[in-house]
């Protein structure tokens, strides 16, 4: 939330200058009230951001002091704070999952503790319990403490609880992609919309979410670019993930496909559209990679996510700088762009031949 100058005004008496928070408010019954303390911090920068601080408490609280400690729990919170207020402001597929999480595990585990108790040996314990049971704890675990950092930034608790690096524990397995024979193979015995689907995700990098919000108008293939301006969430059109837009050169592979999927669409239409007009939702997109898989015989079923793994890896095994490869993913910064690149164990013994071999007479 911005800073409001408005929120911050000069008095003057007995010939001395105070900056005086003044500003009103709707209280959680309804009611216009008006808010006025003096600014503790007595300059314009330090006023203004504490004034924003009690604003944006009274927007999403209704009051801009902050609760009692020993009355807020974290349903409380959640139900009266963070579900109306700040969910809503999450895309669509991160609010499904979030509002999964507390039904399924963090209600029942936390809901009625008051936010100042849930510290870092409530997390670790949290985390124990649902890796005892062969499941990730980053997800809840991540959740929790998004929670506990909008009550912080509230001023409902001093901060949220900080967790170690180790605590939760990380895939010790080399990560594993398709090869990019392997996804071409997949995309020349495929056909229809899930063809283009396919292209987009092997040769274009794009994510789910963007192949299928893709429209005929944001492709140009006279100047060979691709602009991704937009993404599914769930069934609601956004900004791609991050804000990022960005361009993507199309490969002539990736051209070929394009073409006749272009033909007869007008800028407005959706480039993957299913037999009956209709934009797939991500789990048809998934259902018939999954079928398409399984009649060729492949040997592991990749998900449509791995389609943008084998397509940063690709291009990084055949020499592609990393921030090269970044900007073509539209990743925020090299280190996700690292996450994504694989090294296979061949891979790695091939980077060892490389780099230490002996040349005849040595």
């Amino acid at each position: 939330m911005g800073i409001h100058t408005s929120l911050v005004k000069k008095r003057v008496r007995n010939g001395v200058t105070r900056l005086i928070i003044d500003f009103h408010y709707t209280t959680k019954s309804g009611e216009r009230a008006r808010f006025v303390r003096h600014a503790e911090l007595q300059t314009r920068d330090g006023a203004e951001r504490e004034a924003a601080r009690y604003h944006e408490r009274a927007i999403l609280t209704g009051d801009p002091e902050p609760e009692e400690r020993s009355t807020m729990t974290l349903s409380s919170f959640y139900e009266g704070v963070f579900k109306p207020k700040v969910l809503p402001l999450f895309r669509k597929n991160t609010r499904i999952r979030y509002e999964a999480l507390w039904r399924q595990r963090i209600e029942k585990s936390f809901g009625s503790m008051r936010l100042y108790e849930i510290d870092e040996a409530a997390l670790r314990g949290f985390a124990r319990a649902i890796e005892i049971e062969k499941r990730a704890a980053k997800g809840p675990v991540g959740f929790v403490r998004t929670l506990l950092r909008e009550a912080a930034q509230l001023g409902l608790i001093d901060a949220a609880p900080r967790l170690p690096r180790g605590v939760i524990k990380d895939a010790k397995k080399l990560p594993a992609a398709p090869t990019l024979a392997e996804v071409e193979d997949l995309v020349a015995k495929s056909s229809g919309w899930i063809k283009i689907a396919l292209g987009l995700g092997v040769y274009a990098g794009l994510r789910s979410g963007e192949m299928r919000a893709l429209r005929a108008g944001d492709i140009d293939l006279q100047v060979g670019v691709i602009r991704v301006v937009r993404a599914l969430s769930a069934d609601e059109e956004e900004e791609p993930k991050g804000d990022k837009h960005r361009i993507v050169p199309v490969v002539p592979q990736l051209a070929e496909i394009l073409r006749g999927a272009l033909k007869g669409k007008k800028a407005d239409e959706r480039v993957v559209l299913t037999g009956r007009g209709t934009t797939p939702c991500r789990q048809h997109v998934l259902s018939r990679l999954v079928e398409l898989q399984v009649r060729v015989g492949a040997r592991t079923k990749w998900s449509v996510h791995a389609l943008r793994h084998a397509f940063c890896s690709h291009l990084v095994r055949v020499g592609i700088g990393v921030e090269a490869v970044r900007a073509l993913a539209g990743h925020s910064s090299i280190r996700v762009t690292n996450r994504y690149v694989h090294a296979t164990g061949v891979d790695l013994q091939g980077a060892m031949d490389r780099g230490f071999r002996r040349t005849v007479g040595d």
